[in-house]
C-alpha cells in the first residue's frame, strides 16, 4: 500500500523513513514524527498521531527512524537521539547537533548514520565506526562481522574493526553512492 495524503489537512506529505513497533507504524516525515495504529485505516490522515514538543520531540523534518531494543528511535539536530516509550520521546543525550540521515537495526544495536559519521548504539554502550575512507557517509548497515557504508566521496566501504577498504567494481564506476541495501 502507499500512503500519500497524510499531511495535517490531507495534502501530500513526503515520508523519509518508517519502522514498526508493537502495534504501530512510525513515520519520519517532512512535518515531523507520526505514528498510527496498524488496526486503523492508515490511509485516513486523521488517524495519525502527530508528535510535538509536548511529547518530547520538535515538529520539524525528520529523516531517519528505526528501532533500538524494540522501541522506536530517531534523532533531530536540536535534541540528538531520542527513544520512544509510553507516548513520550526521551533524549538519549547523544549526537546533539548532528543531521541524522539513516538508521538501521544491527546485530546487537542500532546503526546511526549522520552527516559527520557512523555510530552504533548498543545496550553495552555507544561507539563510533571509524575508517580512513569515511568522509561523507549517507547510509550504513551491519554485516556479520563488518559494516558496509555508502560514502558519497569514496563509494562503498567495508569496515571491519580497525581495517577498512573502499570497494571498486571491475570497470567504470561512479563513487557517489547514495544507498546501500543488505539482504539476509
Amino acid at each position: 500500500e502507499s500512503f500519500l495524503h497524510l499531511g495535517e489537512t490531507g495534502e501530500v506529505l513526503p515520508i523519509y523513513a518508517s519502522t514498526i513497533s508493537n502495534d504501530s507504524l512510525f513515520l519520519a516525515t517532512k512535518d515531523g514524527m507520526m505514528a498510527g495504529s496498524l488496526s486503523d485505516n492508515l490511509k485516513d490522515y486523521t488517524k495519525w498521531k502527530r508528535f510535538d514538543i509536548a511529547s518530547g520531540i520538535n515538529k520539524e523534518a525528520i529523516y531517519a527512524v528505526s528501532r533500538y531494543e524494540g522501541k522506536p528511535i530517531t534523532g533531530t539536530p536540536a535534541l540528538g537521539l531520542l527513544t520512544y516509550e509510553n507516548g513520550i520521546w526521551n533524549a538519549v543525550n547523544k549526537l546533539n547537533g548532528e543531521n541524522f540521515l539513516f538508521m538501521a537495526e544491527g546485530i546487537a544495536g542500532t546503526i546511526i548514520t549522520t552527516s559527520s559519521g557512523v555510530y552504533e548504539l548498543e545496550p553495552s554502550g555507544f561507539s563510533t565506526i571509524e575508517s580512513e575512507y569515511l568522509t561523507d557517509p549517507v547510509q550504513a548497515v551491519e554485516g556479520s562481522s563488518n559494516f558496509w557504508v555508502a560514502d558519497k566521496q569514496n563509494g562503498v566501504l567495508k569496515v571491519q574493526g580497525a581495517n577498512s577498504e573502499s570497494i571498486y567494481p571491475d570497470g567504470p564506476y561512479f563513487s557517489d553512492v547514495e544507498k546501500i541495501v543488505s539482504i539476509n
